[in-house]
């Protein structure tokens, strides 16, 4: 027995269950992390505005807008390439009636940052911030 009156094996079981706590916390910790982080990642690239959005794909080489507005406003994606500072433009042709529209040619150097727009008349195109890939 030790002089507080406990013997030395409960003295075990609590750090037993400390270190267990530790461990758990530990785990649910790196767990958050991961969604969070993770969850992140894999949405880095699409960018909204309003429903509308766009993304790059085939490792950033192609840009991507969808119009998710049956609004009558076809949206359309700025970007710039990696082999110069022009600002591109493409529009989604086709609008909210099917799928998402994409440049055919992959572009030099990467897309290296794109912002969804929508045309409103009169008024300046309401415009996402700039997402850099």
């Amino acid at each position: 027995m030790l002089a507080d009156g406990y013997a030395d094996w409960s003295g075990s079981i609590i750090l037993s269950r400390m270190s267990r706590s530790i461990q758990h916390f530990a785990v649910v910790s790196c767990s958050i992390a991961a969604l969070t982080f993770g969850g992140a990642v894999a949405s880095a690239g699409v960018v909204y505005q309003g429903s509308d959005y766009s993304d790059s794909s085939d490792l950033d080489r192609k840009a991507r807008i969808c119009d998710g507005e049956d609004d009558g406003r076809n949206a359309y994606v700025n970007y710039v390439n990696g082999d110069s500072s022009t600002l591109w433009r493409l529009n989604d042709e086709n609008g909210a009636i099917s799928s998402c529209y994409s440049n055919t040619n992959r572009q030099p150097g990467g897309i290296q940052k794109h912002r969804t727009c929508e045309p409103i008349n009169a008024w300046p195109d309401a415009c996402s911030a700039y997402h850099t890939e």
